[in-house]
């Protein structure tokens, strides 16, 4: 299998073309081609063992939500329906083939729902899942079988990770070794799956962290918003998360609007809504909070990298009496600067296509950007900012930083700026996030409490 991307000459739109040959040396045959725009666009997820059998998934029938098929090669189009989630898209970023090689046979599907699921197509597999679930109730639980032995892997509220080997004759499990030693035996702070609905009636899936052992009344919130915006967030331990949460911070992590993984409506809802309803989509989950008596509304914080620093510039340009203060690292600051810095490790044909249609067109959206653009609005910033970038960021270079920067400053807005020389895109450095940690922890206690 070739899966490749093209863009149309004539429309400019990204293709998706994917071919297939029988054998090493046999000509190359196009079985399939779509949009990319319009939700097309198909995973190969694997063939079988019997190298006829191909697992794909995607939007066939009308769906909103991507499903597990197999390929009819007959036809050369999808064949049978293997798997499906009335929630969730199947088969995307985060999904694999469960395989067990000892028998060279594929028996089920591993994918990011809210809670990461593993469904069997062999149901002898299914029951063995089972079994080892009920073992570990109110756990997430995901097995990799090898014959006689299965990998376990365990998380929940108190468990970052732990392994296992599971005997399958024995009915034994052996614990292996602990994602991280070093807090077990401590209580961590329980991410929840939430929903909330938007001003518009779309619904709105969130992880809310509320602090261990605190009466969920009247807490401080931090919103702390993923970026892309076309990726979203998993479940499982969260540095930051849980850094806040043991302080007795609340955090909520919506999956707005154009956030991946929740269907091609949610997604595309959110096309061309940066600092519209996407960013209306967070504060209408703080709303949930209040109106629930969880949340003070008098101290709320919003916090994110890359896209999610750009939604805290603007959700303090937008909601100036909501949010108490800003933490912004990575942020693009002007999505304007996405199409004119090229000192980027965006692709040039997404640009073209998907890029404009999501973000906007220089061209004919002008003033769409103008509006949407926290560089642009800076001026009706009050609260304190406090900003990170990396000196090697090649996705969104350090000129989004330096002019907000530069910018908040003559203005009078209070502005902490730090940039971690040799960084890119995200801390890799210990050192620095042990440093940078320390630096949102003071940050948000001196402008919202502890």
């Amino acid at each position: 299998m070739a899966d490749s991307a093209k863009l149309d000459p004539v429309t400019s739109e990204i293709i998706q073309v994917i071919y297939y040959r029988e054998n090493e040396g046999d000509k190359w045959v196009q079985i399939y081609q779509a949009k990319y725009n319009e939700g097309q666009k198909i995973n190969i997820l694997g063939f079988d063992f019997d190298n006829k059998t191909l697992f794909v998934s995607g939007r066939f029938g009308n769906r909103d939500r991507s499903a597990v098929f197999t390929w009819n090669f007959e036809t050369q189009k999808v064949g049978n329906l293997v798997a499906e989630d009335p929630l969730v898209d199947m088969g995307e970023d985060g999904s694999a083939l469960i395989i067990d090689y000892s028998i060279k046979k594929v028996v089920g599907l591993s994918y990011a729902a809210m809670l990461p699921k593993d469904v069997f197509f062999d149901p002898d597999y299914a029951n063995i899942s089972k079994q080892i679930e009920d073992t570990f109730p109110g756990e997430v639980v995901s097995i990799q079988p090898a014959g006689a032995r299965f990998t376990v892997v365990v998380k929940g509220v108190n468990n970052p990770g732990q392994v296992y080997v599971f005997d399958r004759k024995e009915k034994d499990l052996i614990h292996i070794m602990s994602y991280k030693p070093e807090l077990i035996g401590k209580k961590l702070s329980p991410q929840t799956v939430i929903s909330y609905t938007a001003r518009d009636g779309l619904s709105i899936p969130a992880y809310l962290t509320l602090p261990e052992g605190v009466n969920p009344s009247k807490l401080p919130l931090v919103v702390y918003v993923h970026g892309g915006p076309q990726a979203r967030d998993e479940y499982g331990f969260d540095n930051l998360g849980q850094l806040l949460a043991s302080r007795g911070y609340a955090v909520l992590q919506p999956q707005f609007r154009m956030s991946t993984g929740f269907g091609w409506k949610h997604h595309t809802a959110g096309w061309k809504q940066w600092g519209l309803a996407m960013q209306d989509d967070l504060s209408d989950g703080v709303a949930s909070l209040v109106n629930q008596g969880i949340v003070d509304p008098n101290r709320v914080c919003i916090m994110g990298a890359s896209y999610g620093g750009y939604a805290t510039m603007y959700g303090l340009i937008k909601d100036p009496d909501l949010y108490k203060c800003g933490v912004n690292f990575l942020g693009v600051t002007d999505i304007g600067l996405f199409f004119s810095v090229t000192w980027s490790d965006v692709s040039t044909i997404w640009m073209q296509d998907l890029g404009k249609k999501m973000h906007g067109d220089p061209k004919h959206d002008a003033e769409y950007l103008k509006n949407a653009s926290a560089l642009e609005n800076s001026s009706r910033i009050k609260a304190p900012v406090l900003m990170a970038y990396g000196s090697e960021d090649v996705r969104v270079p350090l000129i989004h930083g330096e002019k907000m920067r530069d910018k908040l400053i003559k203005q009078g807005t209070p502005v902490q700026w730090v940039v971690f020389n040799g960084e890119g895109h995200g801390w890799v450095k210990n050192e620095n996030r042990i440093r940078w940690g320390e630096m949102v922890l003071k940050f948000i206690s001196d402008n919202i409490g502890n």
